[in-house]
């Protein structure tokens, strides 16, 4: 009986020598596979119920510029002052429309954005006199404003999920040369896990091209940890500051601070830079009154989990300014000054809730927490082994002792 037991009890322990050896040193692999398999963008993916429609809250707020002297400004016998209006704040929802799944690992889609005004976190209303270009009107609720993207799905290839194939159907944008023309970088929602480079790519819709950000520093988002990525000054810097900058000029050269996207406006004089001119050459503020750039209002950035890609923060931060310049023949233009005017700027920001703060939490633990519990039945194993050697041996002592004792009666 006490055999059976013993035996039982090294079947027991050696079982779970192998099972937590083994387990333990494969979890990472099997838990890496698991997580890859519910990244990538199929019909039945965690991701994709999550892009397609946009769980976390987004907004978008506008800061209007208000020329308190245009008359002085037509005339060119001032520079112009401004007024900064705002924000006027609206709640942002995106879902994804004209779905179509490609052969080549990719999908095909529209964007739609919804916006509702939020009076309660605006400051200002939306019958507020400002003469400004009505932008928000063409876009709200337009599934075609945005364009076609077609970016690829990660199915195979995690380290592709949401890196861009083509927007309108073209691999190169007709607005730029060179390597400018490319479109690369992911489509700003979705993003590739194990992120441990130095900067990370996106293709923006609004620009007709790729911006890249740059690490800074880890930041934690209601503790998660994430590396934050922020907008430098080679973004907005001319060709002088930047080579790779040239082919973006489109042959004009500026002091760096805006980058021309008149291309992409329909040849409107459009120029764009982060708000208030931040990081900007002074030439820029020095040719209108009222503006402040300052960093943590007018920065750049996205926070992301590395291990996942998951973005834990956005704010998207742009200005959108005109290149106000004299034209002959037309008596309203004839005498205003040279000069960029700022017509308003946007932040898009978004970050996790607490509530999917911490089911990434719980997610990131799992290979820890795994491996653990698969060592922890190793070392029981290791143990139950030495209770059954040390049985074992005093087994054998019990034995020699009768024999001695048995030697000596007779």
């Amino acid at each position: 009986m006490k055999s059976t037991s013993k035996r039982v009890l090294l079947i027991l322990a050696i079982s779970l020598i192998v099972v937590g050896a083994v387990m333990g040193a494969l979890w990472g692999t099997i838990f890496d596979n698991i997580l890859k398999s519910q990244l990538e963008l199929t019909n039945d993916s965690t991701t994709f119920k999550l892009w397609k429609e946009t769980p976390i809250p987004m907004y978008i707020e506008f800061y209007m510029y208000n020329v308190t002297n245009s008359e002085e400004v037509r005339n060119n016998k001032a520079k112009p002052i401004l007024i900064e209006l705002g924000p006027y704040v609206f709640s942002e929802e995106h879902s994804k429309t004209n779905i179509t799944w490609n052969k080549n690992q990719s999908i095909t889609f529209n964007q739609v954005r919804r916006w509702h005004y939020l009076p309660d976190k605006s400051i200002g209303s939306l019958d507020d006199k400002i003469t400004n270009l009505n932008t928000m009107s063409l876009r709200n609720n337009s599934w075609s404003y945005d364009g076609v993207f077609n970016m690829f799905t990660g199915t195979g290839q995690v380290e592709h999920l949401g890196k861009m194939h083509s927007w309108n159907y073209y691999t190169r944008v007709p607005y730029y040369d060179g390597h400018c023309a490319d479109v690369n970088g992911t489509a700003g929602e979705l993003w590739p896990p194990n992120e441990t480079g130095n900067e990370v790519t996106m293709f923006v819709s609004d620009l007709c091209r790729s911006i890249t950000l740059n690490y800074e520093e880890e930041q934690s988002v209601f503790g998660v940890v994430g590396r934050k990525f922020i907008g430098r000054r080679s973004v907005v810097a001319n060709a002088t500051d930047n080579a790779d900058n040239k082919c973006f000029t489109r042959g004009k050269i500026y002091p760096s601070g805006v980058f021309d996207v008149s291309g992409c406006k329909f040849g409107a004089p459009a120029y764009m830079s982060f708000p208030n001119f931040y990081l900007a050459d002074p030439f820029y503020l020095d040719n209108v009154v009222g503006l402040k750039p300052e960093k943590d209002k007018h920065e750049f950035q996205i926070t992301l989990e590395p291990r996942t890609g998951i973005p834990l923060s956005v704010s998207g931060r742009l200005q959108l300014n005109l290149h106000l310049q004299p034209v002959k023949g037309i008596t309203m233009y004839e005498s205003v000054p040279d000069v960029f005017m700022p017509m308003l700027w946007f932040t898009e920001r978004a970050a996790v809730t607490p509530d999917l703060a911490d089911e990434v939490k719980l997610l990131l633990i799992v290979p820890t927490a795994g491996q653990g519990i698969f060592f922890g039945l190793l070392g029981l194993g290791v143990f139950l082994v030495l209770v059954h050697v040390l049985m074992t041996l005093r087994g054998n002592w019990k034995a020699g002792e009768a024999n001695a004792q048995l030697v000596v009666t007779s």
